[in-house]
């Protein structure tokens, strides 16, 4: 192996391919890194044991060659070396990095060492999806899935493509039972392409939001099988274990009809909720809406202590009498934070019941927020 590349394109991918490994894996071998230098290229590939992610670099490309090397010391090294290109040569068992300033050596361990990739079956379902409506999936979804492992089929992020009246649909959907996010988006693909629904790890949409942004590809190939399913262009290449199982028909969960709505400016409210943030107590805070007045009031407080109020105006409609609602704080500022667009819409039915948030523009998402009943 010998090599030409630049220096800040192999510490962007190193930092995204490093993202995807914890420390100390075992077996050893998967806190490796695998490097592929051929036809003016560099791949670059790590796994950790359920998820897959190769980036596809530029390089001039001298020797060609597979090797790898700890992923994490390959990492910490180039993020070092202030030149704009770096040399790459594979010298007996040692990876040498060369620079105007520094030459370095790591040990290396063979190719042919490294894990058996996953592979998805020839009978895999592939379409073609646009990176906005991918991107938009993600970021205002993946907020709402579970962290905790005992509800394994709430740790993913629900896929799936449907047909409602002529339209194909694009829906994403995550929650944690106490919080939900629905994003559902048109997209246009062509007659053959089939149904399906698929339930995709929080770790693998997170890492599938960076690699977009960094990769502006304006079409991404999905591709699956029964067990696996991939992301990629002509720069990355993301495959994970699917989650299996059966998503709950969270549909059922989002109120048809709202008493009270209000329009209100998204980054007052943001603002307002981070104020009051600090004398929350147990993180919940209250959320007065007032018709007649058309005012919003956010309060918290802890007891005995401090007591916070803030209050913005909006439009509101609906039932005249005034509502209140106490909300985990996070939760709320978490939703309208992943939101687009300068205003929100709120929906509010009794203070028992959950309420929705939505954002006006461009595609409504749907975010629901359970209310949690305060013991007097």
């Amino acid at each position: 192996m010998q090599l030409i590349i630049n220096t800040h394109s192999l510490q962007t991918a190193l930092t995204i391919v490093c993202s995807n490994l914890k420390r100390n894996l075992q077996p050893a071998i998967l806190n490796n890194v695998l490097l592929e230098a051929r036809k003016n290229e560099l791949k670059l590939t790590t796994f950790d044991g359920s998820q897959l992610v190769c980036l596809t670099l530029e390089a001039q490309v001298s020797k060609d060659a597979q090797i790898t090397v700890c992923a994490w010391d390959f990492k910490n090294l180039v993020e070092k070396i202030k030149n704009k290109v770096i040399e790459i040569l594979l010298h007996k068992d040692q990876l040498i990095i060369k620079s105007d300033s520094v030459t370095i050596g790591l040990k290396t361990i063979s190719a042919d060492e490294f894990i058996t990739l996953p592979q998805l079956e020839s009978e895999s379902i592939s379409i073609k999806l646009k990176r906005e409506n991918l991107l938009a999936g993600i970021e205002q979804t993946l907020h709402c899935a579970s962290k905790e492992l005992s509800k394994q089929i709430l740790t993913g992020v629900n896929l799936k493509l449907v047909r409602e009246n002529k339209r194909q649909l694009l829906k994403f959907c995550a929650t944690d039972a106490h919080q939900l996010a629905a994003l559902e988006t048109e997209v246009d693909l062509n007659n053959t392409a089939k149904e399906f629904e698929l339930i995709i790890q929080s770790k693998t949409m997170d890492l599938l939001s960076t690699l977009l942004k960094a990769d502006y590809s304006s079409i991404i190939t999905l591709t699956f099988d029964e067990t696996l399913v991939e992301f990629s262009t002509d720069k990355f290449v993301l495959t994970c274990n699917q989650i299996l199982g059966i998503y709950p028909q969270y549909e059922k969960l989002i109120p048809g009809e709202f008493e009270i709505q209000a329009i209100v400016d998204r980054q007052q409210m943001i603002k307002n909720l981070t104020l009051v943030n600090s004398v929350a107590q147990d993180n919940l805070v209250s959320i007065t809406i007032s018709p007649e007045r058309q005012l919003i009031n956010i309060q918290a407080q802890t007891p005995g202590i401090a007591n916070g109020n803030q209050t913005q105006s909006g439009y509101l409609l609906g039932n005249i009498q005034a509502q209140t609602i106490t909300l985990n704080h996070n939760y709320l500022l978490k939703s309208l934070k992943s939101l687009p667009g300068s205003e929100v819409k709120i929906l509010i039915n009794q203070p028992n019941q959950p309420i929705e948030i939505q954002n006006l523009v461009p595609e409504p998402a749907q975010h629901i927020i359970m209310p949690i009943q305060v013991r007097k």
